[in-house]
């Protein structure tokens, strides 16, 4: 029988990694260690109440939707100065803070870097698993982690149940529920009687418990029980009306389902079961939010009846729409995204009134377009008036020439209200940098009026339209609206649902 020996000075390749792997466990347990640090958690919470905080004052100033892209739903946030100076708490004050914070063009202080909510966010996410992964274990074997399991996956499936045919039912007015009207509203009335006599009942052969907490308790019961008592003896005049109804019927179907999910932390995790299924509530939150922001599409199709689109609106954004029409009598579109036209807009403001020559980045080229544009101003929302004897005419031809954008503050938009844009561009040859034309475009009168206009601009002996509209977002088929109808609450005239029946059709057939 032989073995084999390895000479001196050498060991085998398993005894070599084994220093290795332990660095890197160790070096892996330190960083989790580090990431669910209780500190951590702190700062995380204090960077987001600051977030939160400034986003909510610069809401005094813009949509919110601008808000959530500049702060919220960004890795990076830019903290505007005028928004840490809302008008109505510091008037005047607030725009000559920032206008002096801009002469200081050596510290920039115009915009201060801050994390956004994203980075905040997915830091929260990965602190609350790093501290689960190390503090929470589960204790429960045998049948026990078996039931645990079970409740929390049947907890889950009435979770998802109780989403997806929320949308399905009309209200309980309607009796498109599982249970009755009459049937909620006894089973509303058992659970508060449960709760109550639940909680004196417990206070009262709770023995090991403070006078305090079984005190609570019998507080808590007995406003359950008044509630109760004043239901029934009230009798159909005490009754909540249907719609509150409603109301309470998504909530008990919630309470079930997390009663049940309680139930198999409890299992799981025992004392500490309220804990991590409120950790794991938030955690579901923040990834919703990450998914809403990554992936949710939101789009206003408007249309009266017998009417037909192929494109839905975004009234969130803008775009300036360069059209021409080809020789088979199809249109030709060259659209500019505003993103585009706010940083060149950014880029002539820095300039001032300085008009030749202009900073590159007001330029923006498109190679399918034989002349290149270049972004003058550009107001979010204006309105749009007659030329007085005082102002400078601002174009020689088109809407410039006699009509002048009167800027505006953003909407906040709490309301059905939209901005209203309007923007100076010259078209610029792209070979001598001659100025072809100077156009006042409003989104005014290209889109909000029952006939859009366009600015027209002859170019190489092709004449271009331009038109300053929401974003459009085009679809493969066509959709035309039949009929509408609208259905109120009981006893209101509150709306509680809108009807449209529509037709769809292929564009491709």
């Amino acid at each position: 029988m032989s073995s084999t020996t390895l000479p001196s000075g050498f060991s085998s390749a398993n005894e070599d990694l084994k220093p290795l792997t332990n660095d890197l466990t160790v070096g892996l347990l330190r960083a989790v260690k580090l990431l669910a640090s209780l500190k951590l958690t702190c700062v995380l919470f204090i960077l987001a109440m600051i977030i939160i905080f400034v986003g909510s004052l610069a809401q005094s100033r813009r949509d919110v939707w601008q808000v959530m892209g500049q702060y919220f739903r960004t890795y990076l946030a830019k903290i505007d100065v005028q928004d840490l100076f809302p008008p109505s708490m510091f008037g005047e004050l607030g725009e000559r803070v920032a206008t002096r914070a801009e002469t200081f063009s050596w510290i920039n202080l115009r915009y201060i870097p801050f994390p956004g909510g994203w980075t905040i966010g997915w830091f929260m996410l990965a602190n609350l698993i790093a501290a689960h992964s190390l503090k929470f274990r589960i204790r429960a074997e045998g049948g026990r982690l078996t039931g645990g399991l079970a409740m929390i996956v049947l907890g889950l499936a009435m979770t998802a149940g109780v989403v997806y045919t929320g949308n399905f039912q009309t209200g309980v007015e309607a009796g498109d529920t599982v249970l009755k009207p009459m049937q909620i509203w006894m089973l509303i009335l058992g659970v508060l009687a449960v709760c109550g006599f639940s909680s004196v009942g417990t206070a009262l052969t709770f023995r090991s418990g403070s006078m305090l907490s079984r005190g609570v308790l019998i507080a808590i019961g007995a406003a359950f029980l008044g509630i109760f008592l004043y239901f029934v003896i009230g009798g159909e005049q005490a009754r909540l009306n249907l719609s509150s109804m409603r109301i309470l019927w998504q909530l008990l179907k919630g309470s079930a389902c997390s009663l049940v999910l309680l139930l198999g932390c409890f299992m799981l995790f025992d004392k500490r079961g309220g804990i991590a299924l409120l950790h794991f509530g938030v955690a579901m939150l923040m990834i919703s939010e990450l998914q809403v922001g990554f992936l949710a599409k939101e789009n206003m199709l408007s249309l009266v009846e017998g009417e037909s689109s192929v494109f839905v609106r975004d009234i969130r954004e803008r775009e300036l729409a360069i059209v021409t029409q080809k020789a088979d009598g199809k249109d030709s579109v060259v659209v500019i995204p505003e993103v585009a036209i706010t940083t060149a807009a950014e880029a002539a403001e820095r300039r001032g009134d300085a008009k030749e020559p202009f900073d590159p980045a007001q330029v923006i080229s498109v190679k399918s377009l034989p002349f290149d544009i270049v972004v003058r101003r550009f107001y979010r929302n204006s309105r749009l008036r007659n030329l007085l004897q005082d102002d400078t005419q601002q174009t020689a031809t088109g809407l410039g020439s006699f009509a002048t954008p009167e800027p505006l503050d953003p909407v906040d938009g709490m309301d059905d209200k939209h901005d209203e844009s309007s923007v100076f561009v010259d078209l610029i040859s792209r070979q001598s940098g001659e100025t072809l034309h100077s156009l006042l475009i409003s989104q005014t009168v290209s889109e909000l009026q029952s006939r859009p206009l366009a600015e027209k601009a002859a170019v190489d002996g092709t004449d271009y339209y331009l038109y300053l509209r929401f974003q459009r977002n085009y679809r493969d088929y066509e959709v035309k609206l039949l009929d509408v109808s609208r259905t109120n609450y009981v006893g209101t005239a509150t709306p509680r649902d809108y009807r449209s029946v529509i037709e769809i059709t292929d564009s491709q057939n």
